[in-house]
């Protein structure tokens, strides 16, 4: 993989911190390197952006990718240059074979990269929230009539994050960088981004994130708490408020005649 990135493409980046669909990887660092974990993860954090010359997309990976997977699709990207810079060839008809071959590479994709792209439970889990809010996604595999289709033990049936990626970007065939719409291209599982999958028994427990995420769970206990105690001590006040009151004198009036008793 690095010696293609060497060899056919310059490489930069660009910070996306300001950016309204950045995700909270909660701890992480951009000096930190990621391990360990699966296809897509993480696509609020991270896009990786193939671009030709003059600035058109010819590919993008959002979230963090295997090596040997990510190898695959930078070969892929060449093969879109290429198509890009096809002299007598219309618009039309590099953006249809531009979708031909996202789809097409899905077909030829080996065994081990779609396992590598299985969803994370967070994630997963999201998708299928957000199916019950809005009604669709195009994560979530359907069945003929176009229905959510169920597994076998009754869970929805989603798409591997590979699979999903393509398919996205086969409805973008050519996009000017300026114009490509990464918020929407990306917008899939959580936007917080913190569990570090073991994948090829690489994955590792970063402290910092670990350390962060164990005093929040120790603040919200504390506020938990406290909002306990102030539950119990309003309902104390008002007890004692009620048993003051009981014993207080009472104005009796009748007939005109007022009096204490």
């Amino acid at each position: 993989m690095f010696s293609q990135l060497k060899s056919d493409w310059i490489v930069g980046w660009n910070n996306i911190i300001t950016k309204d669909y950045v995700g909270e990887s909660h701890g992480y660092t951009c000096g930190q390197t990621s391990v360990g974990t699966t296809n897509g993860a993480g696509p609020h954090n991270v896009q990786m952006f193939m671009l030709s010359p003059d600035g058109v997309v010819l590919h993008c990976m959002p979230g963090f990718w295997h090596p040997d997977d990510l190898a695959r699709e930078l070969k892929l990207g060449q093969r879109m240059l290429e198509l890009w810079q096809r002299p007598g060839l219309s618009l039309a008809a590099k953006q249809t074979q531009f979708a031909a071959m996202q789809l097409g590479e899905l077909a030829s994709q080996p065994r081990e990269m779609h396992a590598r792209s299985r969803w994370q439970g967070f994630d997963a889990k999201n998708e299928q929230q957000r199916l019950e809010e809005v009604g669709f996604r195009d994560t979530i595999v359907l069945d003929a009539e176009g229905q959510p289709l169920m597994n076998a033990k009754g869970k929805l049936q989603m798409k591997t994050t590979n699979v999903v990626v393509h398919e996205r970007m086969a409805q973008r065939p050519f996009v000017p960088f300026a114009a490509f719409d990464t918020a929407q291209f990306a917008d899939y599982g959580r936007r917080y981004y913190d569990n570090n999958k073991k994948v090829d028994g690489e994955g590792a427990i970063f402290m910092t994130p670990r350390r962060v995420a164990k005093q929040e769970q120790r603040e919200e206990k504390q506020a938990k708490r406290a909002a306990r105690k102030a539950e119990q001590a309003a309902r104390r006040a008002a007890k004692r408020a009620a048993k003051m009151a009981s014993k207080e004198p009472r104005r009796l009036t009748a007939a005109g005649v007022g009096g204490w008793f």
